[in-house]
């Protein structure tokens, strides 16, 4: 998610300033800003598969490993998936805080894990990318940032399985 969100100072400045945006920036700004949506829509075709889905949202900050949470389309998911009520949402984020985010209670990585069926990579933060694949296995996945794929994919990791 945090690829497809420009937080660019040079692309704010000509959008503020009127520059005009060419047909190829608009159509990126498009589909950047479309991809949230997605994601909630993805979320919410899984989720219907259960009566009372636990859906773990791993990350809520704009970018890996800083406590940003300004223009964050990872926390606009997060809040739009509690407001359409999709299931039980635990939010998860190792670099925020429950005094710097109110609006949902936070909870461990270790909590996310046992409880949830889904589990939704919004964030790639460090921490998250050492979910053990038998873990992994166990949950519907939702990976937005890919982190996942080659371990999940691995020949050996199938034989295994």
């Amino acid at each position: 998610i945090g690829n497809y969100h420009n937080n660019c100072i040079q692309y704010r400045q000509a959008n503020h300033q009127g520059v005009l945006l060419t047909p190829l920036i608009r159509t990126a700004r498009e589909v950047n800003n479309s991809k949230p949506h997605h994601v909630i829509k993805r979320v919410q075709t899984l989720a219907s598969q259960f009566q009372r889905p636990v859906i773990g949202c791993l990350g809520l900050t704009y970018k890996a490993d800083v406590d940003d949470l300004r223009e964050s389309p990872s926390l606009e998911i997060v809040q739009e998936l509690h407001k359409l009520n999709v299931g039980e949402i635990m939010a998860c984020d190792p670099c925020v805080t429950s005094e710097n985010f109110k609006e949902l209670p936070l909870y461990t990585l270790q909590e996310v894990l046992h409880r949830c069926q889904i589990l939704v990579l919004l964030t790639d933060h460090r921490s998250f990318k050492h979910i053990p694949v038998r873990v992994l296995q166990e949950k519907i996945l939702v990976d937005t940032r890919g982190i996942w794929r080659g371990p999940l994919e691995s020949p050996a990791i199938r034989r295994a399985a």
